[in-house]
C-alpha cells in the first residue's frame, strides 16, 4: 500500500503541474493588465468570520505588546513585495492581506520593517529586533531562532530549465549541472541538507528572479522555484524560453509564519490565528492576486480525464494483483496444511 499511496500522491502533484501548463505559463498572476490597479489596491477588508479563543495569559500579552515588528526584506511576488506610493514604501501581495487580517483580529499594529535585505532581516530576527516573519519556509537553521506555525500557503516547488534542455526528472538529475540559487533561501539549504553528496555547480544570485534570468540566458542550467513565484516572474520578464522540467514534492517547503523563539506566548497566539483563517478568507485573498489562465493548445479537460483515468487504471491493476497475491497466499497455506505432516498430526 505504501507504493500505491506514494504513486497517487505523485500523480496528483504531476496533474497539478501539468494542468497549469508545461511551458510554465499556466498561472496568470495579477501583474500584467492589473498591475496599475493592484499597485493602488488597498488590503481586502474581510469581515472577521471566526473569533479566536485566547487564554487570559495571551490576552494580557497582547495588551502589553501593541506593536509587532514585521520582517519582509525580499521581493517574493505574488506573496509579498514592497511597492511605493506617494514616495512612501507600501507592502503588497497576498501576505499583506493576511497581515491586515491578523492586525484586525488581534487588535495590534503590524509594523513592517522596510529597506533591509532578507538576510539582514533574518539576522535581526536572531537578535530579537524583528519579532515576526509572515511568509517563511521552515529550515533547520531558521528553527534555531524562530518558532513556526503550520503552513498556510502551499504551492509546489518546481525545477525550471530552458525549453531546449535535456529531460530532468528530479533533483538527482541536477548532478553536474549549474544550479542558480539564492544562498539564504530554502532551496540552497534543502540541497545542502537533503542531498549532501549531490555534485552541483552553484551559481549564486541575490534574488529569485535573477535565478530565472540566469537560466534563460544560459548562465545556469536550472533553478528550483515555487511554482507561483516562477509563473509571476516568467510573465513579468517575458522569459518565454523556460519550462517546468519537473515538480518536487518537498515537505516543509510550504510557507508558514514564524515568531522569535523568546516569544512563545505570541507564537501560540499566531498559531491560533493562522488556524482560524476560514476557507473563504483564503480564497478571496488568493483570487485577488492569482488568476487561473490556460494557454491555447492545452486541453485541460482532456488532461484531467487522462490523468484521472490513469490513476483509476493503476488502482484497478494494483488491487487486482493484490487480490491475486492474497488468493495465491491462501491456496499456498491451504496446500501447506494438507501436505505438512506436523499440521496433520496436530489435527488428529
Amino acid at each position: 500500500m505504501n507504493f500505491f499511496t506514494g504513486f497517487i500522491s505523485g500523480m496528483i502533484l504531476f496533474v497539478t503541474v501539468l494542468a497549469v501548463g508545461v511551458n510554465a505559463t499556466g498561472i496568470k498572476l495579477a501583474n500584467e493588465e492589473d498591475a496599475i490597479k493592484l499597485s493602488n489596491a488597498e488590503p481586502i477588508k474581510l469581515s472577521i468570520q471566526e473569533s479566536i479563543k485566547l487564554s487570559s495569559e495571551e490576552q494580557l500579552w497582547l495588551e502589553e505588546h501593541k506593536t509587532i515588528k514585521v520582517g519582509v526584506g525580499v521581493a517574493f511576488p505574488p506573496y509579498m513585495w514592497v511597492d511605493e506610493k506617494d514616495g512612501k514604501p507600501v507592502f503588497r501581495g497576498m501576505v499583506s492581506d493576511y497581515i491586515d487580517l491578523i492586525s484586525r483580529k488581534l487588535n495590534v499594529e503590524m509594523q513592517v520593517v522596510y529597506d533591509i535585505p532578507f538576510n539582514k532581516a533574518l539576522e535581526l530576527g536572531k537578535s530579537g529586533e524583528i519579532d515576526f516573519f509572515p511568509c517563511l519556509s521552515q529550515t533547520p537553521e531558521r528553527s534555531e531562532f524562530l518558532l513556526f506555525t503550520n503552513p498556510y500557503l502551499i504551492y509546489p516547488m518546481v525545477i525550471i530549465t530552458r525549453d531546449d534542455a535535456p529531460i530532468i526528472g528530479g533533483v538527482e538529475d541536477l548532478a553536474g549541472k549549474r544550479l542558480a540559487v539564492v544562498k539564504h533561501l530554502i532551496v540552497y539549504s534543502r540541497i545542502q541538507n537533503d542531498y549532501p553528496d549531490l555534485d552541483v555547480n552553484y551559481v549564486f544570485t541575490g534574488r529569485v528572479d535573477e535565478n530565472l534570468e540566469n537560466v534563460s540566458l544560459g548562465q545556469a542550467d536550472a533553478c528550483i522555484v515555487n511554482l507561483a513565484v516562477a509563473s509571476y516572474f516568467i510573465h513579468q520578464k517575458g522569459l518565454t524560453n523556460l519550462k517546468i522540467a519537473a515538480p518536487i514534492n518537498w515537505e516543509g517547503s510550504q510557507l508558514a509564519m514564524a515568531v522569535r523563539n523568546d516569544w512563545p506566548v505570541f507564537h501560540g497566539i499566531i498559531t491560533k490565528t493562522v488556524d482560524s483563517f476560514s476557507q473563504d478568507e483564503k480564497d478571496r485573498i488568493s483570487l485577488k492576486w492569482i488568476k487561473t489562465k490556460y494557454e491555447p493548445g492545452v486541453d485541460i479537460a482532456l488532461v484531467w480525464r487522462w490523468s484521472l483515468g490513469t490513476v483509476f487504471f493503476v488502482a484497478i491493476v494494483f488491487f487486482y494483483f493484490s487480490d491475486g497475491i492474497a488468493d495465491c497466499k491462501k491456496r499456498f497455506l491451504k496446500g501447506e496444511k494438507q501436505s505438512n505432516p506436523f499440521v496433520r498430526v496436530m489435527k488428529s
